[in-house]
């Protein structure tokens, strides 16, 4: 029980099960899952393990698991001990001086099994024996299982971490190719129009930075710093890269000198997003209006809609929810849960007030950048 840095719980098992009943080695077999019993360590014992298995569900196994038997395979045949050793499988000639093979239960479940090799001092065993045999399996089993589920859980969090950043991932390459697919889409139409080719390679070279950009985010060469930004400008971008669907966005700026530290790319396409969504929410005929001003030291960007609205168990429960979304086939479910995470990185928070059939206001508040009077503007 005792923690130990970089040292292999599995030989550590081994080791203190040989200890214990002064065995100079063992090995530990323990179910690898695909229905089989395998070699998972060994200890001061030459054999070859490459090629050694044992079907869970053999005469061998199940009498470890039903009857929680010690196997001796050099008990005498008059001896109690060898009353199933006609179940032994041909792996145990194979190892020198075997000794005991004592089962790993947890509850009624066969986790695996250690061999021990004969100690220099042998001696018949007794049921007092046995039973500690059996008392320092179920704890061994224990320790085993504990680790290996605190591997699977490092691994399940890997995995999850990974799967978050892909779909954050993905989230931003819909909306790139979102882009690209309205320049296709206008190409055949317009493809004569200087204005349209001149307005189309602005929208690709955009495109291009912006996959460039989140490439070496990906390979974390290039951490994402924050810089002071005029909220004024990147409202006027948001707003007007929405212009193009109904109800157009309005714009009311009551303080047009607060600055936020934040990166531009980032913000902007988070405040579009928002925008995006109250359009999608609302009848052309409706509106959405995005209020910047400012309240104790935060600037507040208020994206207020009279859409559909939802109701307050689904913003509590749901609507900052990684991957759960509302939009049949449209998407992962990730832009209000990035929204969030990006905001609070930055030292705010994003608030929702919401209303079945009355509207939505998305609230994002992010602190004040404060400049120094010894730094220019």
């Amino acid at each position: 029980s005792s923690s130990e840095s970089n040292h292999d719980y599995h030989s550590k098992a081994i080791a203190a099960v040989a200890s214990t009943f002064k065995s100079p080695g063992g090995m530990l077999w323990l179910n690898n899952k695909y229905g089989k019993m395998a070699p998972a360590a060994t200890l001061n014992l030459n054999v070859n393990t490459t090629e050694l298995e044992q079907p869970i569900d053999s005469p061998f196994c199940k009498v470890m698991q039903e009857h929680e038997w010690v196997f001796s395979p050099n008990a005498p045949a008059e001896h109690e001990l060898s009353n199933f050793n006609e179940t032994l499988p041909d792996w145990v000639k194979a190892i020198p001086d075997l000794w005991l093979i004592i089962p790993l239960l947890v509850d009624k479940e066969l986790v695996g099994f250690i061999v021990l090799s004969t100690p220099a001092q042998q001696s018949l065993l007794t049921w007092e024996d046995l039973d500690l045999l059996k008392t320092v399996g179920r704890e061994v089993a224990v320790y085993v299982s504990r680790n290996e589920a605190a591997e699977l859980l490092a691994q399940s969090k890997q995995f999850d971490t990974f799967n978050k950043l892909s779909a954050f991932v993905m989230h931003d390459l819909k909306n790139l190719i979102a882009q690209q697919a309205l320049v296709v889409e206008n190409a055949a139409k317009h493809k004569e129009n200087p204005a349209f080719i001149d307005d189309m390679i602005r929208t690709i070279d955009n495109s291009v930075q912006r996959m460039s950009n989140l490439l070496k985010k990906l390979q974390q060469t290039q951490p994402s710093s924050g810089r002071p930004l005029a909220l004024k400008s990147v409202l006027i971008n948001s707003v007007k890269k929405c212009q193009d669907r109904m109800p157009r966005p309005s714009l009311r700026i009551l303080d047009d000198s607060l600055k936020v530290v934040a990166d531009e790319e980032n913000l902007e396409m988070i405040v579009t997003h928002i925008i995006k969504n109250a359009q999608e929410a609302t009848p052309s005929d409706g509106y959405v209006d995005v209020t910047l001003h400012a309240d104790k030291g935060m600037a507040i960007i208020d994206v207020e809609d009279n859409g559909s609205g939802m109701d307050a168990e689904f913003v509590k429960t749901r609507l900052f929810r990684p991957f759960d979304t509302t939009k049949s086939g449209k998407g992962m479910g990730i832009g209000v849960y990035q929204t969030r995470e990006f905001i609070r990185n930055l030292g705010g928070d994003v608030t929702v007030k919401s209303e079945p059939r009355v509207g939505t206001t998305f609230s994002i508040a992010i602190p004040v950048h404060k400049q120094n009077p010894e730094q220019g503007s």
